[in-house]
């Protein structure tokens, strides 16, 4: 996984650009359809949709 980054507000107005980090600690719960990420808001889960 390369460089992601998202944009985060926390009044609705002001964007701010944050990297997401794979969490290598919990990766081997990784499945074809989420990776477990870093967020700056702490664990989180990156989705997308499954190729089944």
């Amino acid at each position: 996984m390369g460089d992601l980054w998202f944009f985060w507000s926390f009044d609705g107005h002001a964007e701010e650009r944050h990297s997401l980090r794979l969490d290598e600690s919990r990766i081997r719960d990784a499945d074809e359809s989420w990776s477990p990420v870093i967020t700056p808001d702490g664990p989180g889960v990156l989705l997308w949709a499954n190729s089944d």
